[in-house]
């Protein structure tokens, strides 16, 4: 009976830290408890859930909404996750113990594995962030400082450097990497044809390790160092533009409120391309099933 009436206390706990309609890139939108038995890091978006990967090997479906777990997959693995991504088949999740890719099915099975460019002879090597960009995995190495491109049998694609000092959380909104760094504690925007970074913002959190996760909108943000999950605004919440200040005649206005009227107009205008970026990454998830079932199909060719 203790542990139902904790369950249902945790599930109130929800915080919407700013309204939608007024957000700016770097805005936490809402938190949620992190209700998982495990010191978890790794998150990826599937299927209008939130899965998480736990240190112990067990991999968790979360309610987006709520925080709950609607369900748990066990693997073969003790510990040592950290990265998790998929790519609309399987999982894939970094082991930063062996420096291992694995792709796992969704009953928990090893399907296959590829050894990264990491030969750090540390117990914990810095194999960190995962995620999948519709045809190439990128993983983030802390050790090497790197983030590399790699196909599924671990061949090397592309590489750039990272631009903060402790390389770890990952993801991919289907144009640009979202990229969180441990000891900056800054979440980057970089393009990934020559690893410029476009913009950053502080991450929710600064006191753990961490994770990313992009659900088609907004990006989820996960630490071992809190028990909870963090929704985080981008650009793409919202269509309607809502002027912070408005002026009247004959009284003069200051600069940093005229700049933040045109940085809202931007926002705004730019918005269409996340909906688009939405929209790519959907249709690579649903090409991804087709082509395994039908590999001769047009769209596959």
């Amino acid at each position: 009976m203790k542990k139902v009436i904790a369950i249902g206390f945790c599930l109130s706990i929800l915080f919407v830290i700013t309204d939608p309609a007024r957000a700016k890139v770097g805005d936490v939108l809402k938190v949620i408890p992190d209700l998982m038995a495990d010191n978890d890091v790794g998150i990826t978006y599937k299927d209008s859930s939130l899965w998480a990967a736990g240190h112990n090997g067990t991999l968790y479906q979360i309610n987006p909404e709520n925080g709950a777990v609607l369900s748990t997959i066990k693997t073969q693995f003790s510990h040592g996750l950290m990265g998790l991504s998929n790519d609309g088949n399987h999982f894939w999740v970094v082991n930063h113990q062996d420096g291992k890719i694995y792709e796992i099915d969704y009953g928990g099975n090893t399907v296959s594995s590829f050894s990264t460019p990491n030969t750090d002879g540390g117990t914990e090597k810095g194999v960190e962030g995962l995620t999948w960009d519709g045809k190439y995995f990128w993983y983030a190495d802390s050790s090497l400082g790197k983030l590399y491109q790699m196909d599924k049998s671990g061949n090397i694609i592309s590489q750039c450097n990272t631009p903060g000092r402790s390389a770890q959380g990952l993801t991919w909104d289907g144009s640009y990497l979202w990229h969180f760094d441990f000891v900056t504690h800054l979440i980057y925007q970089i393009n990934p044809a020559n690893g410029i970074v476009i913009q950053s913002f502080n991450a929710p959190y600064n006191g753990g390790e961490g994770d990313l996760a992009f659900d088609g909108v907004h990006l989820w943000f996960s630490t071992n160092g809190t028990k909870s999950l963090y929704q985080i605004d981008i650009g793409c919440s919202n269509t309607v533009a809502i002027k912070p200040y408005t002026f009247a005649a004959g009284k003069p206005a200051k600069a940093d409120e005229v700049n933040a009227n045109f940085d809202t107009l931007y926002q705004k205008i730019n918005a269409p391309d996340c909906q688009i970026q939405s929209l790519q990454t959907q249709v690579q998830a649903l090409k991804a099933i087709v082509c395994q079932d039908h590999p001769t199909a047009d769209v596959c060719k």
